[in-house]
């Protein structure tokens, strides 16, 4: 059984790859993190304002 990544690259993963990976999760992790500090920040503005 492959990985995604192995599948791509066309060889096994070394250590260098797979902190690649979890570089990439981890920045990710980052973005929706951000995305839901603003989405609640902007919610409970909404609701003390209409609410």
């Amino acid at each position: 059984m492959k990985t995604h990544l192995e599948e791509q690259v066309g060889r096994k993963m070394d250590e260098e790859d797979i902190l690649h990976e979890i570089k990439r999760f981890e920045y990710f992790q980052n973005v929706v993190a951000k995305y839901m500090e603003v989405y609640i920040k902007e919610r409970n503005a909404f609701q003390e304002r209409y609410i």
